[in-house]
């Protein structure tokens, strides 16, 4: 197939029908990396939260990997689909979306094919709620508590990882205020 274009007969409509038409590229490319990007920073149960709030004046991320039994957090999650992105590190003693209750790690070997989403998270909804008891001080029937636990991505699990997290949060969507460790609530 042969292509062809029109040449204008003024020069300077050239130039012009150009940077017309890079200067629309370049929005257009804006638009496709700037929205996405924003739009994936806004956090659970609102909009984003200023970072004096939780954690000082600068936000540190961290994969759910990183965290440890105790970790108080606030979550960055995709705004289109709530794919939890990221955490950060929030002091326990300010509101914060999630308590890290429990990390278990599935007691398969590290040779072990991975066993499917559909297993891993029966085994960890069986693990997170026995912390919630254990953590917490009541059964999770009696909390008035959210959990929800992480297990590996396949990714994750052939790169040797079998730990899933536990965290909780409060009922209803609004926000932690101190430690859930023994709080019997």
């Amino acid at each position: 197939m042969r292509r062809s274009a029109s040449i204008p007969s003024d020069p300077s409509k050239a130039d012009f029908s150009r940077t017309i038409r890079h200067a629309k590229l370049a929005i257009l490319v804006a638009a496709l990396v700037i929205v996405p990007v924003m739009s994936a920073c806004v956090r659970a149960g609102g909009g984003p939260r200023q970072a004096e709030s939780t954690t000082g004046p600068s936000l540190e991320y961290h994969r759910l990997g990183d965290l440890a039994v105790g970790d108080c957090v606030d979550m960055v999650v995709d705004a289109d689909d709530l794919e939890l992105l990221a955490v950060v590190h929030a002091p326990c003693r300010v509101p914060h979306d999630a308590e890290v209750i429990g990390v278990a790690v599935h007691p398969t070997g590290p040779l072990a094919d991975y066993p499917g989403e559909p297993e891993l998270l029966a085994w960890a909804e069986h693990e997170c709620m026995a912390a919630v008891d254990d953590y917490v001080g009541v059964p999770f029937k009696d909390a008035d508590l959210m959990a929800y636990y992480y297990v590996p991505t396949l990714a994750r699990w052939e790169s040797g990882d079998r730990a899933s997290q536990c965290l909780v949060t409060a009922l209803g969507g609004s926000r932690l205020e101190g430690s859930v460790r023994g709080a019997g609530r």
